[in-house]
């Protein structure tokens, strides 16, 4: 893949620290200016979708497909993706060290899978807390904190065309992403919801008060009375 869409654009040693340096000179730039930076901005699209892009094509082309594979994509969470004839089959790892984080995850994941049900043109999509039945016989080292896994079928139909390819590995490399987001997103809303809710019950509590001493009643001839 790098050498297909970055060719000619870097370096043969990586800068110390780095696996890869992008290197043009931009007085003479080798292609257009809004190409190359497209290009550059998708580096880590372009690098995590490849292999995605790899399984897709041997299902739209029916060739053999290639082996199964894991991509280490965070420090505690694997995506396991297994080609097969007729379709892919991506299991998504998901783990959270947050005990509230994970609570969020387990609902919007187990929503996420029944929506399923009102997109149907959508990929199969399934969530369990256990190990699909792909995933049967591997060695798998639950960290602590694991919500559960997420696996996405994506059949024929997804990657017929090749918009439809790019754009299916596209979202499958942005998905964790895309539900962290989600997550930090449902906390700052919880957050905001709850501070509204004091607000308003402090409000409440304020109106509650008696404002000073009570005024003395008087009848139509101007005497004071006690009301008993």
């Amino acid at each position: 893949m790098i050498a297909n869409v970055y060719e000619g654009l870097f370096t043969e040693e990586a800068e110390e620290g780095f696996d890869l340096t992008l290197c043009f000179d931009i007085a003479n730039l080798p292609e257009d200016p809004e190409t190359l930076v497209s290009k550059c901005s998708e580096l880590k699209r372009n690098l995590m979708a490849a292999p995605f892009e790899q399984a897709f094509m041997s299902v739209q082309q029916k060739t053999t497909p290639p082996p199964p594979f894991t991509l280490p994509y965070r420090e505690k969470e694997n995506i396991y993706v297994f080609p097969q004839d007729g379709k892919v089959t991506v299991v998504y790892s998901v783990c959270f060290d947050d005990p509230n984080e994970q609570a969020i995850a387990r609902v919007f994941l187990q929503e996420f899978a029944e929506a399923k049900q009102r997109v149907k043109s959508g990929p199969s999509v399934n969530f369990n807390k256990d190990p699909q039945r792909e995933l049967e016989g591997m060695d798998l080292d639950l960290p602590e904190g694991h919500v559960g896994f997420l696996t996405f079928v994506v059949f024929e139909t997804h990657v017929s065309t090749s918009e439809r390819l790019v754009n299916s590995a596209t979202l499958l490399q942005s998905f964790r992403s895309y539900l962290h987001y989600h997550i930090k997103a449902a906390k700052s809303y919880l957050a905001t919801r709850m501070r509204t809710r004091v607000n308003s019950l402090l409000d409440t509590l304020k109106q509650a008060k008696p404002k000073g001493p009570a005024k003395p009643k008087k009848n139509s001839k101007g005497k004071t009375f006690v009301r008993r």
